[in-house]
């Protein structure tokens, strides 16, 4: 393939793609806070205020937990930054009123972390162009940056802190590395390139996979086939990447055999077992098919991008292109491994592999038999339209409030502080719901449930919990949580306990929908189904998210009846 763009031409269309790819992670960047909604960033945040206090390592330490410390360490180092800048201009005056500074209002330590991240998912399409402009030509390599800008799964997870979008750049910065390797031969970008792959596996391990095709690129330049040199460059290599998850995550080093639970570990509860095992039965765990991740490649927003990568490899393999042939075994290989697995499908566990799949769909457009000035960009345009729809879709409603808090903001003007409210939600946290905040009573159990749990917190974090809560403005109330959906009683307990409120998302709800689970999980299930028809549970408000307005889940509220109870809304009931 032979490019005939000018220098100046290609430059400044990488420039506008980029500048494009950060304006759609940017946009909506500030989410839901000051609020807690999102299930794993407050891990990653303080997970690295840990390290500042000389507690580091993950938060919990279970096999899903092992080598995932990289970010810590990354956000740890702004988040200093962050200390001496607000230390100077007085805001605080020691570590601890920065700690309780994140617990009272982390807008500033969410948006530290989600800048971060949006940068990085940005800079992943001039990692994605660096590649294929050195395996196919320039018009190729800036179609698959196209593609990367306004792909919709990769941008929406570049508005989270997360260890996936990181892994993808310093993944694919390492292969881009690699190439300028092949092409100078001078060792030290070998080197460079090793570290940036080591460093992808110590963010996220499915980066492997790339550690595995630069190795097998390097095994066989050229056709060459095994030599000396290449054995010694090999060790080099892996040598490079060793020392890479050394500097980020030594525990996975140390914990590797934990690892293997991932495919070992059974995808429903052991009789018997612990809460920790019966939590990753309805969340990590799967009861899934081989071809879910197919499904995942098949959405609305994949899907063109999907056809195009198949046409893509159908003409690499044609002209046997090393790097074509490269990149389909590299995808199909992680697409069969994470199929393979016991935890539940998502989209997050291909990120290794989606810039393959841009640069492979690119290069399928270029393969099409259009010859007329100009069809290539309107080809990769027309396709790309699609998942940019989408983007600037999603975009557009992280802007404005979630479900969760316009459900929050009705609460707090309707039921009266102190009410006694069940509330979908995980073990410690009500992601899943309105975030409220809990009174007193509320405050003590969490602690309590957080200090004998394996959660890795010192006495000196718990007390900076608790000293938080202290200073909560607003209305309170005595929160309790259905842990995932899998902590209900039957619907009388809690007309006899007398509890307020019933606040439902379906987030837990869809949980228990499937055939499947309402066998495994009979009473949660059958919790969620009586709660819409029992004469007892009053539905007195919903909020149902909108297109093009509210992002979040479907948040019912329920009045409970109950004799002893009191409670008079501010409003009349509808």
């Amino acid at each position: 393939m032979n490019t005939r763009l000018s220098r100046w031409t290609s430059q400044t269309t990488l420039l506008a793609i980029v500048l494009l790819a950060i304006a759609l992670r940017l946009w909506g960047i500030s989410f839901g806070l000051p609020y807690d909604l999102t299930a794993d960033e407050p891990h990653q945040i303080v997970q690295a205020l840990k390290i500042g206090a000389g507690e580091g390592g993950p938060l919990v330490r279970m096999w899903h937990t092992v080598g995932k410390e990289g970010l810590d360490y990354i956000l740890f180092f702004e988040y200093a930054l962050l200390y001496v800048v607000w230390w100077l201009l007085g805001r605080v005056q020691e570590s601890r009123e920065f700690a309780v500074q994140y617990l009272k209002d982390p807008t500033a330590f969410y948006l530290v972390g989600r800048v971060t991240i949006a940068v990085l998912g940005a800079l992943t399409v001039v990692a994605v162009y660096k590649v294929g402009r050195r395996i196919y030509d320039t018009r190729v390599a800036l179609g698959a940056a196209l593609f990367g800008a306004v792909a919709y799964y990769h941008a929406a997870y570049s508005h989270v802190i997360n260890v996936h979008i990181a892994m993808t750049f310093s993944m694919w910065a390492g292969v881009a590395m690699y190439l300028a390797y092949e092409r100078s031969g001078r060792r030290r970008t070998l080197i460079a390139s090793g570290l940036l792959l080591g460093i992808a596996v110590a963010l996220a391990y499915t980066a492997a996979i790339g550690l595995m095709m630069v190795l097998t690129a390097l095994f066989f330049i050229s056709g060459r086939g095994v030599s000396r040199v290449e054995t010694v460059n090999a060790a080099l290599l892996v040598v490079a990447a060793l020392v890479g998850v050394a500097l980020l995550s030594p525990d996975l080093l140390t914990g590797a055999g934990l690892l293997l639970r991932n495919f070992a570990a059974p995808a429903q509860p052991e009789p018997n077992g612990d809460i920790r095992t019966a939590i990753d039965s309805v969340t990590i765990l799967r009861q899934g098919q081989w071809t879910d991740y197919l499904a995942l490649l098949a959405t609305p927003y994949n899907i063109l991008t999907t056809l195009g990568a198949l046409i893509g490899i159908i003409a690499g393999v044609w002209q046997r292109e090393r790097w074509t042939l490269l990149l389909a075994a590299a995808s199909l290989s992680l697409l069969v491994i994470v199929s393979a697995a016991s935890r539940g499908a998502s989209e997050s566990y291909l990120l290794a592999i989606t810039p393959a799949l841009w640069l492979l769909s690119s290069r399928g457009i270029a393969a099409l038999p259009i010859n007329r000035p100009y069809a290539f960009t309107v080809v990769v345009l027309g396709v790309n339209a699609v998942p940019l729809f989408f983007t600037v879709r999603d975009d557009a409603m992280l802007a404005r409030p979630d479900t969760r808090v316009l459900a929050k903001q009705w609460i707090e003007t309707n039921v009266p502080s102190g009410s006694k409210i069940l509330m979908d939600g995980m073990r410690f946290r009500f992601v899943q719901s309105p975030p409220l905040n809990g009174n007193k009573a509320t405050v003590a159990r969490r602690l309590a449930n957080m200090s004998n749990s394996e959660l890795a917190l010192s006495q000196q974090m718990l007390s900076l919990y608790r000293e938080a809560a202290e200073q909560v403005e607003g209305p309170t109330y005595d929160l309790y949580s259905t842990m995932y959906g899998l902590d209900v009683e039957d619907l009388d307990y809690y007309t006899r306990t007398c509890f307020d409120f019933i606040v439902v998302s379906s987030f837990n709800e869809k949980r228990y929908a499937s055939e499947i689970e309402r066998v495994r999980h009979p009473k949660s299930a059958r919790f969620y189904q009586d709660i819409k028809t029992d004469s007892r549970f009053q539905l007195v408000h919903r909020v149902d998210p909108t297109v093009w307005k509210h992002l979040g889940p479907a948040i019912s509220i329920y009045r409970v009846s109950c004799h002893s109870n009191n409670v008079v809304s501010k409003v009349a009931w509808r």
